[in-house]
């Protein structure tokens, strides 16, 4: 059997034939529901989950629910954020297979790899917050060497829509199965999880103008691969094994922030040299107003000019 350590996958390793007009068809109208599904799940008071405050952090709080229908454990993590909707659609970009790589490597999330297998209904022009897709995902499992990484096919979509008098978006994410897409667990020791309907859902804040909140639910059963009968009583009582995993998912919710930062700065322009605050004439860090003592070294910020005592662009 070859193991997970095969991935990242070649390009073209899975084969995906045209849909059929009925697929296309059922896809978008699921698509749809599985959107404002995850919009529902993702209301704190008045919808359909029961949350619980799970953890309440600096700058995200996490909570959870159960789900008796399946048995099934949820997790979310809510966050604020200065920007646009448009500027936060824009991370989730995955139209192609290299989009989605590079959100692997951005979000990390324990993704180890993903391919785009379907662009359903791709953005446009017209409608650049609506997108319907099908991928595939590889995570790395938080049991190390015990316990098989995961993999999942899913239904991708993104739809903007309004909470009373606020706009929204939404990028949900829920599993399908598909014959291009199958179990991998033998070939590559990938246990195949069961995402019942996850995803980012932000909305403009009714308190703070400028501010987007940003709430991450994530709605998945890790299941048990074949091969994984050695533990089949641990994971059975699987819940330790979500919690370790899905807090820390939810908790990179707060990364929003900066990954608009991030992504401002990389289309503002590099100052001149003529432009910058002569090092020398500065005494205090421009940031955080600490005296420069001996041994600090003084840097300029290449994008505002001023002087600092560390490299600005790792805080940003």
């Amino acid at each position: 059997m070859s193991m997970a350590t095969s991935l990242p996958l070649p390009q073209h390793f899975f084969l995906c034939p045209p849909l059929t007009d009925g697929e296309v068809a059922h896809f978008l109208v699921q698509a749809s529901q599985n959107a404002m599904n995850v919009v529902s799940k993702a209301q704190l008071r008045g919808g359909c989950v029961p949350w619980t405050l799970m953890s309440d952090e600096a700058d995200a709080k996490i909570y959870k629910a159960y789900d008796e229908s399946n048995g099934s454990t949820l997790h979310c993590g809510v966050t604020q954020v200065v920007g646009t909707i448009e500027e936060v659609a824009a991370l989730f970009k995955t139209e192609t297979t290299e989009d989605a790589k590079e959100y692997c490597r951005r979000f990390g999330n324990r993704l180890l790899d993903a391919v785009v297998l379907y662009n359903v209904k791709p953005s446009s022009a017209d409608t650049p917050l609506e997108k319907v897709g099908i991928s595939w995902r590889a995570f790395k499992s938080p049991g190390g060497k015990i316990i098989l990484n995961r993999d999942t096919c899913v239904l991708e979509s993104h739809h903007e829509f309004k909470l009373g008098t606020q706009r929204g978006w939404v990028c949900a994410l829920t599993s399908i199965e598909h014959p291009c897409c199958p179990d991998l667990e033998q070939e590559l020791g990938l246990v195949r999880m069961q995402n019942y309907g996850s995803g980012h859902v932000v909305v403009e804040s009714k308190t703070r103008p400028g501010y987007l909140d940003i709430t991450y639910v994530t709605h998945v059963d890790v299941s048990l691969g074949k091969s994984e009968w050695v533990l089949d009583a641990v994971l059975r009582q699987k819940s330790w094994l979500a919690d370790i995993s899905m807090k820390k998912r939810c908790r990179n919710v707060a990364k929003i922030d900066q990954f608009l930062r991030e992504n401002r700065l990389s289309q503002s322009r590099l100052l001149q040299c003529d432009a910058m605050v002569p090092v020398a004439s500065c005494r205090k860090c421009f940031l955080c107003q600490s005296n420069f003592g001996p041994w600090k070294k003084r840097w300029n910020c290449l994008k505002c000019g001023q002087v600092h005592w560390h490299d600005p662009f790792r805080l940003y």
